[in-house]
This record gives C-alpha cells, structure tokens and sequence, in this order.
C-alpha cells in the first residue's frame, strides 16, 4: 500500500506589486534560498488545466545539502567508503497553487519540511525571486470552519478576542466586507485587534452565536443565516476573526467553558487532507479543489 502523507491549505496572501503572474514565474524559474547547512527551492514545476478550463500549477519544495555524504559498498575488495555528492536532496515537499482561490496545498514532511517551515521558506523564495523589492507574500492558515465551530461553540463567554489580518484578494464574504473596506480604503497591510473584556464580563460577541446557530447545518450550506453574518459584518473584532477562519490572517480566542478557560487559535484547526506521499499534481489538486469550494459555500465567500 502507498505512503500516505499530510497535505495542509493555506491562503496566499500577497503584498506590494506582487501578483499572480510574478508569482508563477518564481516558481517556474526559481530562485535558491541558503537556510543554515541546507539549501531549498522549487523543482518539478509544472502548470495544469483542469476540465473547466482552470489553471493550477505543481511543484516540489525541495530541501538539500550543496555537498553530502553517502556510504557505498565496494564488493570487489568487501569494503565501505563514503563518496561525496554535490546538491544531496534531503527531502521534498509536493504543492499545488490554485489561482482560482488564491490558495496552495501543501505536504507536511515530518522532521524535515514541516507545515510552517513550508510555508516560511515557500513565502522566503518568491520574495527572493525578485529581491524583496516591493513584492512579498505569505501563507496564511485556512482554518476548518466545523472544528472551529465547534470548539466556539462550546463556549459560555468569551474573555479576549486578538486577530492580525490582511486585506483578501480576490476572495471576500459578506461578513467581513466592512472590513476588507476598512483595510482597503486606509491603504492598510494589516490590521491588528485586540480585545478584553471588563472585570467580570464577557465581550458581547456573534462569534458563539453563529457558531451554535452553524453547529447543525449541511455542509456546503453556508455556516448561519446572512442575517447574522450582517450583523456581525458590523463588528471589528468578530469579523477579523471570520477573516482569520478564512486564511487572511491569524485569531485567538480566550474563553470559559464553564469555569474552565480554553485557548482557541484558528490555525490549530487548519483545513487538511490525506493522500499518496508521492500523488500526482491531479490528485492534490482535485483534493484541494473540492474542500476549497465547499469552503466558498461554507463561508459565503464570492469570487
């Protein structure tokens, strides 16, 4: 039976003059990133369509040694040397970027590419690509909206509420337009929340409520009535936070649970999926593909 690994969602989010042109060819013609005794960058490019006409381009993440050791056997004479190797592949890290939605799927590597070394050195080698000038980008976690829900819900109040968030392109959902306004309008990179609660209370959030109201719908349906979304659309913090669920940035929440207090954090509920170590572009993305719809019905996101 094949290997299974990891494969994590993220947004990617980009700043200054970067754009998704600029951001192929970084992946097409690459440039190489020195981290320590190792080296990474981008091999196996490669751009796809898909039957609907949409484009998605592979890679690999690949990590390796300029100069590396391998021991060999020599069976003539029944002994063992080490011979040396230019440019050891250490290990790789298949992806697949998604114009469409703005988003890549990428393979977790244990020990070695882990989720959030993948996304610093992917993020590190576009900027590199044309020397940080102007043109940055990162990825931001796509959160699991029915974990997170979950979780919330569970909630009696909530005591601190923190986002850091980035203006979404191209995607945007109703609950939080107020915001990407805000953000766009003020010529913003990002924009940090932080809120606490007075001595004894509890914020008066939507989060909990459209958590519970969400907690029994059909997947696909959308995650609470529009009305609800609206109103909290009105509301900084809890529409930071829907814009941190949705892979624009990070949130934490701090609550009770009856006299327990809990952490929520949304990138600890980060959308994933399972597949062959060594899938085919079309496997990851059709994977990545079907949870990124969903997640538009989901979140009322239009694009």
């Amino acid at each position: 039976m094949a290997r299974e690994a990891t494969y994590y969602l993220g947004r990617v989010v980009k700043f200054g003059a970067l754009n998704d042109v600029e951001l192929v060819a970084a992946l097409r013609e690459p440039a190489t990133l020195q981290r320590g005794e190792f080296r990474y960058t981008v091999t196996q490019y490669e751009s796809h369509r898909d039957e609907t006409g949409a484009v998605y381009h592979a890679g690999r993440l690949a990590k390796f040694r300029p100069l590396g050791e391998v021991g060999v056997v020599d069976p003539e004479w029944h002994a063992e040397r080490t011979e040396n190797i230019l440019n050891l592949r250490e290990a790789v890290s298949s992806f697949v970027f998604l114009p469409e939605f703005s988003a890549v799927a990428y393979q977790h590597v244990w020990n070695q590419i882990e989720r959030d070394r993948f996304r610093s050195i992917w993020s590190t080698l576009i900027e590199a690509k044309y020397d940080g000038l102007f043109r940055s980008c990162e990825i931001d976690p796509i959160t699991d909206i029915r974990v997170f829900i979950r979780r919330i819900a569970a909630l009696t109040s909530i005591r601190k509420l923190d986002a850091r968030v980035h203006p979404p392109n191209p995607l945007f959902g109703p609950a939080w337009e107020s915001l990407r306004r805000y953000l766009r309008d003020r010529r913003l990179k990002e924009i940090v929340v932080r809120e606490t609660a007075s001595q004894g209370e509890g914020i008066q959030s939507g989060i909990v409520d459209v958590a519970r109201a969400a907690a029994d719908r059909p997947e696909g349906t959308g995650v609470a009535d529009p009305e609800l979304l609206e109103w909290m659309g009105r509301h900084v913090g809890d529409a930071a936070v829907l814009m941190a669920v949705d892979g624009y940035g990070r949130a934490r929440i701090e609550g009770f649970e009856g006299e327990e207090l809990r952490v929520i954090r949304t990138h600890e509920a980060q959308h994933s999926f399972r597949a062959p170590s060594e899938a085919p572009a079309h496997v990851i993305y059709e994977h990545a593909r079907a949870i990124l719809a969903t997640i538009n019905d989901d979140r009322y996101l239009q694009h």
